[in-house]
């Protein structure tokens, strides 16, 4: 492949000569600190050195025009392995220049691999990007673009330095071992990247066929063992790719078929949808169960989630996420299931923003042997209670698969029971207190009812017990004379 220096040597070489490719409209420049450049169109340093006259190449956005682009080009490689990666440092100056990119092309075609993230964060800094250069590419070219997006030219631009292929060689000097495979050419590959959906033997099949005990899926035909969830607010959708993704991943064309989210009009930012596996059977610390697939995401709020349960209805653990997953390219995922019971994956998409650019694409899902199916689905949970609720960003909807029931608390239970049982016997005492003062009013009077003069008394009307204003001398007070005065 040629090594790092001689690489960035070729590069600064093409762009101090002015040699430029017939598509591009203007230069990019070479700065080793005696350049005569507006000091507010370049980088006040290099990366390499951190010094004002450090060495890297530039454009000068004061000199160019909208929608016009430089392109500086690679050395033409042969042959590259399986890991190749390109690194690049690039330096953004002025806020609203425009965008960088980074594509691939051989004999024939041309294909961008990578659009450099622009935004105010990475504003005048020193920033590394990691661009995968595809499996087994051969006889190609890299090519890094610049294009301006501003209504007049003002100052700003873009800086590159420190270029890099790494991992590129191709090596069929491998005897296979612990963790590897090997390839009829004689290269190996990890044995996890076995019946992946994905090229690993560079002039062979070899990696992909034998893959009767894997449980694969390129959703071409159907969704295979996966199943849809209710109680999500989207939808995931086997179809066509469009605008994006523009290709599957399975043929890399734009016939090919993919589980979407987000191409409706219909869905909205923070949708979500969500598919289950079959029941997967208890795994060992040794025969590891691993999930591997690809996957597609329009833009940077466009999420992806991987989560596994032991019950339906049961609590959801997650086990991946997309947090730091590149964007609008197919990108390859990987996760290790284990669990001490069987279980089910369930794979969340969330829509991102924008009508089209927040899809979310997955493609090319494939167990490997040790995820056996279970004899039994799941259990039903005792109680349901997920680990993580989370509300939509739109419509403040729980985003669990399942519904789910609290368990009542055992101290408010007993206070519950207690003050049921307190009121009870309140009534208790109430009627036994009534009873006795009934009691008590029939032992006083030989009708057993009391009347009371002047009042209106049920049993009687106001006539019949006239009001009487007694007076002392009126009293009989013989009862109380002492005997001898009788």
């Amino acid at each position: 492949m040629g090594n790092c220096e001689q690489l960035f040597a070729t590069l600064r070489k093409i762009s101090a000569s002015g040699n430029k490719d017939k598509n591009d409209d203007f230069d990019w420049e070479y700065n080793d600190g005696s350049s005569t450049v507006n000091i507010e169109s370049v980088p006040p340093y290099d990366h390499t050195i951190s010094r004002p006259d450090g060495k890297y190449v530039f454009i000068d956005g004061s000199l160019i025009l909208r929608n016009q682009r430089a392109r500086l080009l690679s050395p033409w490689f042969g042959q590259s392995g399986v890991a190749c990666t390109m690194t690049v440092w690039y330096y953004r100056y002025g806020a609203t220049f425009g965008r960088l990119t980074v594509s691939i092309r051989d004999q024939q075609t041309e294909t961008e691999l990578s659009t450099l993230p622009s935004n105010l964060a990475n504003y005048q800094s020193w920033i590394r990007q990691d661009i995968k250069i595809p499996i087994c590419a051969k006889d190609f070219q890299v090519i890094i673009s610049a294009v301006s997006e501003q209504l007049d030219p003002e100052s700003g631009g873009f800086a590159l330095d420190d270029i890099r292929l790494e991992s590129c060689s191709y090596d069929r000097g491998c005897n296979g071992g612990p963790g590897l495979e090997l390839c009829d050419s004689g290269h190996c590959y990890p044995t996890l990247a076995k019946c992946d959906f994905s090229k690993d033997c560079c002039l062979s099949d070899t990696d992909e066929t034998n893959c009767g005990k894997y449980q694969r899926c390129d959703f071409e035909t159907s969704m295979c063992r996966w199943n849809q969830m209710s109680g999500d607010d989207g939808e995931w959708v086997r179809q066509v790719v469009g605008d994006l993704p523009p290709t599957d991943h399975t043929t890399g064309s734009s016939n090919g078929n993919v589980l979407l989210l987000g191409s409706s009009s219909n869905s909205l930012q923070g949708n979500r949808a969500w598919i289950k596996s079959y029941a997967i059977s208890a795994t060992s610390t040794t025969d590891i169960c691993v999930l591997r697939f690809f996957v597609f995401l329009g833009d940077d709020s466009s999420e992806l989630s991987i989560f596994t349960r032991t019950a339906v209805g049961g609590a959801l653990t997650e086990v991946w996420s997309s947090e730091d997953v590149d964007r609008k390219t197919w990108t390859r995922g990987l996760v290790e299931l284990n669990s001490d019971s069987k279980f089910e994956v369930i794979i969340e998409a969330t829509k991102g923003s924008g009508s089209d650019d927040g899809v979310v694409a997955l493609d090319d899902t494939s167990f490997t042997p040790n995820c056996e199916e279970s004899s039994t689905g799941l259990p039903p949970a005792v109680t349901r209670s997920p680990i993580t609720t989370r509300v939509t960003p739109t419509e403040g909807k729980v985003t669990t698969p399942e519904a789910t029931i609290e368990p009542i608390n055992n101290n408010v239970l007993i206070i519950v029971i207690a003050s049921i049982l307190a009121i009870v016997l309140m009534l208790v005492v109430v009627i036994v207190l009534y009873c006795c003062c009934q009691r008590v009013g029939k032992g006083s009077s030989g009708s057993g009812s009391v009347i009371l003069a002047g009042v209106d008394n049920p049993m009687y009307g106001p006539s019949d017990t006239p009001m009487t204003d007694f007076k002392l001398e009126d009293a009989d007070t013989a009862p109380y004379l002492e005997p001898d005065e009788t």
